[in-house]
């Protein structure tokens, strides 16, 4: 009986190391910093990275050839951005500026100057002809992609604007601040259309669902009842649900992301307690925690059929669940520090980390 017990314990061991480590990937280096985006091409042949040593990358996602450095940036890019066509890139720095990029050359079309502090936020209108950015000089910006110009300076925050997203009609604009406020604005005139208030932490987090009727925001805070995630209706601006973390031993965690579902029936969030939440966004109830990650969520994201999610931890690797059951299906192990970002291949069959070890990995699910 014993010896029996003891064959099954091994076989569970060997299955498990399996899970971790069978799944083959290609690793991208070059990076000497933090990597703070990596996203496919519409087309899945190139992946475009940028991180806090001041450069962005592109890559052939077949063979992980380094196709081009785009240098410019004098300080750490925060946050970058793909257009819907995939052929130009907007990083966003330290530096005050954001910049312009062509994937097929890696060459520089423009730098947007303006803002008198860091940019934390930059992201293309849907047909790819505006960029907007977000400061913490307290202003949002829209330019004009093809001439580098400021169209509009939207100004209402009264404290640093971490986040700013064209809806997916391109029409309006919705910006998230250390205020306390989400404010809609109209993307042709500039003019605030709407405020959102009710949230009594800063808003760090903020997205539309896929048919733009929907808006999502994420705060934080020191007081637990402050560490929220919310859904407001993008045309009436009604709050229209909250959801809050478990509370353990009197405290809530903090709430690093939430992502909604492509048919926007489920939210994922990502808690400071190492575990990840699937929530009904209807009902606020939560479907599923997924626990197995030893160190904080730093990321998540739904596959593109939404039958899966990916998730990127401190504990130096990404796991990818199935939705419905929200058992572990696969996890990926290489990285040798925390995995800051994860995102799925358009086709849904390869997954791209990026870590704090400066390495970009290609994972084939299939």
């Amino acid at each position: 009986m014993k010896h029996i017990f003891r064959t099954a314990f091994v076989l569970l061991l060997f299955a498990n190391a399996l899970q971790a480590v069978d799944v083959p990937f290609i690793e991208l280096k070059g990076h000497t910093g933090w990597l703070v985006s990596a996203v496919f091409s519409p087309d899945s042949k190139k992946i475009v990275t940028a991180s806090h040593d001041g450069t962005a990358r592109i890559w052939d996602a077949e063979t992980g050839k380094e196709l081009h450095t785009l240098a410019g940036h004098t300080e750490l890019i925060r946050s970058a951005d793909l257009s819907s066509d995939g052929k130009k890139f907007v990083t966003g720095s330290h530096d005050t500026t954001a910049r312009i990029w062509d994937i097929d050359t890696g060459k520089e079309l423009q730098t947007l100057e303006g803002h008198t502090e860091r940019v934390y936020s930059v992201a293309f209108s849907p047909d790819g002809k505006k960029v907007v950015t977000a400061s913490i000089d307290g202003t949002a910006r829209i330019w004009d992609v093809e001439l580098g110009k400021e169209l509009h300076k939207l100004e209402g925050h009264r404290e640093f604007v971490f986040s700013a997203v064209f809806s997916p009609n391109g029409k309006t604009i919705i910006t998230g601040g250390w205020d306390k406020t989400i404010r809609i604005w109209d993307t042709e005139t500039g003019k605030e259309l709407q405020t959102l208030e009710g949230q009594s932490g800063g808003i760090f987090y903020i997205a539309f669902s896929q048919d733009g009727k929907k808006i999502i925001t994420a705060s934080e805070d020191a007081r637990i009842e402050d560490r929220t995630v919310r859904i407001w209706d993008a045309e009436s601006g009604k709050e229209l649900q909250k959801f809050q973390g478990d509370v353990f031993d009197g405290n809530a965690p903090l709430i690093n992301f939430a992502t909604l579902s492509p048919d926007g029936k489920k939210i994922v969030t990502g808690m400071g307690n190492k575990t990840v939440q699937i929530w009904n966004a209807e009902s606020g109830k939560v479907l599923y925690r997924l626990e197995g990650h030893t160190g904080n969520i730093h990321s998540a994201v739904f596959s593109h059929d939404g039958t899966k999610i990916a998730t990127a931890g401190g504990d130096r690797t990404a796991r990818i669940w199935d939705v419905e059951s929200g058992k572990e299906l696969q996890r990926l192990v290489g990285h040798t520090r925390a995995v800051g970002a994860v995102i799925f291949s358009p086709d849904d069959k390869k997954v791209v980390t990026a870590g704090g070890d400066g390495t970009v990995r290609i994972w084939t699910l299939e």
